[in-house]
């Protein structure tokens, strides 16, 4: 065998191997992100409140940061709130590990603009809440958003909120 074919083979061997390690590496997380809404509780509890929310794994490999859980819902067409947690993440086996007590964020959107380009922009009101377990409890307890500063129906909703509140 010619060393230009050998080379072409190795090649091609570490292209497969690379190919591999990124298959099984997407499928990991999409499996952590599948087990953490199974495993951590506080996702459940806010994918139960929040029936539309989204889950991501900031992190994930550990290899830059603390692999950290974040779930994030839009509500009452102009509110996001956001969950974080720290959580051990094992990718050979998907699981997922909650590391620590949640903390939530609640933003207010004031306007939501799209230009002719197609990018999305947000803007947001003053209004930045941060809180942890302790209101979140009474929260889930009584089902009130408004234990948790959000004040749904008082004000419009923001035009494009539904459509576009991820992209913020």
């Amino acid at each position: 065998m010619s060393s230009r074919r050998r080379v072409g083979m190795a090649g091609a061997v570490v292209l497969l191997i690379l190919l591999a390690w990124t298959i099984y590496h997407g499928l990991s997380y999409e499996r952590a992100i599948r087990a953490g809404r199974k495993s951590i509780a506080a996702a459940q509890q806010f994918e139960s409140r929040f029936p539309t929310a989204r889950h991501s794994i900031t992190y994930f490999t550990g290899t830059h940061g603390q692999p950290t859980w974040q779930s994030k819902a839009g509500v009452g067409g102009r509110y996001i709130i956001t969950m974080t947690l720290p959580i051990k993440v094992n990718r050979f086996s998907g699981t997922v590990v909650a590391k620590g007590e949640p903390k939530f964020f609640v933003v207010e959107v004031e306007e939501i603009q799209q230009p002719p380009n197609g990018a999305i922009s947000i803007a947001y009101t003053d209004k930045q809440l941060q809180f942890g377990k302790d209101v979140w409890d009474k929260f889930v307890a009584s089902g009130d958003l408004r234990a948790i500063g959000m004040e749904p129906g008082v004000e419009k909703p923001i035009p494009g909120f539904d459509e576009n509140w991820e992209k913020g």
